[in-house]
């Protein structure tokens, strides 16, 4: 089965700011097939009375506002390691629509000369590589050789590692992949378009040293990985807005990959039904959403999908214009006719389907909210922003 390639679209141009009035009238807009990233002067209208709430075009998502299938131990494929977590090399992967990897960095002694250790990549440091090994600059070569055959493409790398912060600084600084790395700004995402413009579009969220971008960590991650026990979507509430969907099954000894739950867990309508879920409860979007075996079920299909949802996003201020720590929401959507009550940080989104009408309500003992609600009835394809103001009562 030929797998899409992703250009990381929808992003047509504009960004349109539209009057509260929810009965709108419109076609749903279809992307181009190299959309991207690319990003035109923008037309801007706007009432007067209403200047909060504005219609987005999905070309200005952030990087963060945008899921992207990612493979769990990317590189523990077989044939070249036992038990592996995938079928493809990384090449194949990334050809195929993988845009975020991860890689495992330790210390390796061989068994003929335990005195010696040198950085390989492998799955779990007490293995000391028994299910195989790799030198890392093959894989930094083949990121390379991606990034210069596909210019308009991001590509994320979280590392797992027990090796110093030094060590993986110096791997990178030898690479060859400084020209594409980005360093993120404190505080700050880009969107992809800005990205594709500097040239940098080499992220590595995790994994320490001076070249990572903190994103976060495991502590923003929803896990899916229990099939038939039963999922947690909901995880604390956190600043960090990168928020990650685990959904695959693990072996008990070696940590490895199966393939009978993948054949399970990759069916398109689980993920998507998990990543509705995730971002229902959490007021933030799945990312990167993590599989094993992403050539069984429909991973790409499902990232498809979770792309094409429209989302309400913004931010809960106080009077003083800091950002909330937590806010309570009401929210209802129409499809399924859905309640949901949870929590969230002050920075939010939640999911807004084609032709589906949704009500986000804050609610608390302390503040009252202007608006006190909103609703938004989604028949123009675009994403909305609404800022809330909390006023201590």
């Amino acid at each position: 089965m030929k797998v899409k390639s992703y250009k990381w679209w929808p992003f047509v141009l504009g960004l349109f700011f539209f009057s509260c009035d929810d009965t709108l009238e419109g076609t749903l807009e279809q992307p181009s097939a190299n959309a991207g990233l690319s990003v035109a002067n923008r037309t801007i209208e706007a009432e007067a009375d209403f200047s909060e709430r504005q219609y987005l075009d999905v070309s200005e998502r952030l990087i963060y506002e945008i899921a992207y299938p990612t493979t769990h131990n990317s590189f523990n494929y077989s044939p070249k390691f036992k038990l592996p977590n995938v079928y493809e090399s990384i090449t194949k992967q990334l050809n195929d629509g993988i845009r975020a990897i991860e890689i495992d960095l330790h210390y390796y002694r061989p068994w003929y000369a335990a005195w010696q250790k040198k950085i390989r990549v492998f799955h779990q440091s007490k293995t000391n590589g028994i299910l195989g090994t790799q030198k890392p600059q093959e894989i930094f070569d083949e990121l390379k050789a991606f990034l210069k055959s596909h210019p308009q493409d991001l590509l994320f790398v979280k590392f797992e590692k027990t090796i110093s912060d030094g060590d993986l600084d110096k791997l990178l600084e030898d690479s060859g992949l400084l020209p594409w790395l980005y360093k993120r700004p404190s505080n700050r995402y880009p969107k992809p378009a800005e990205l594709v413009a500097s040239g940098k579009r080499l992220l590595i969220v995790t994994g320490g040293g001076k070249h990572h971008s903190n994103w976060g960590g495991g502590s923003n991650t929803a896990y899916g990985v229990k099939p038939r026990d039963g999922h947690v979507a909901k995880v604390g509430v956190s600043s960090w807005m990168p928020f990650s969907m685990v959904f695959y099954s693990l072996d008990d000894v070696f940590g490895t990959g199966s393939k009978g739950d993948a054949e399970y867990l990759n069916n398109r309508f689980r993920i998507e039904d998990f990543a509705d879920d995730c971002w229902k409860q959490n007021g933030k979007k799945p990312w990167r959403v993590m599989v094993d075996f992403p050539s069984i079920g429909d991973v790409y299909g499902a990232v498809e999908t979770i792309n094409l949802w429209n989302m309400i996003k913004g931010e809960v201020k106080d009077e003083d214009g800091n950002t909330l720590k937590k806010v309570d929401w009401k929210c209802t959507y129409s499809a399924g006719n859905e309640k949901v009550n949870t929590d969230t940080y002050g920075q939010f989104s939640f999911p807004l389907k084609i032709s589906e009408t949704v009500t986000i309500t804050p609610v608390s003992d302390k503040y009252r909210f202007e608006p006190s609600s909103l609703t938004v009835t989604n028949i123009r394809h675009k994403d909305v922003y609404q800022q809330f103001k909390a006023i201590r009562k």
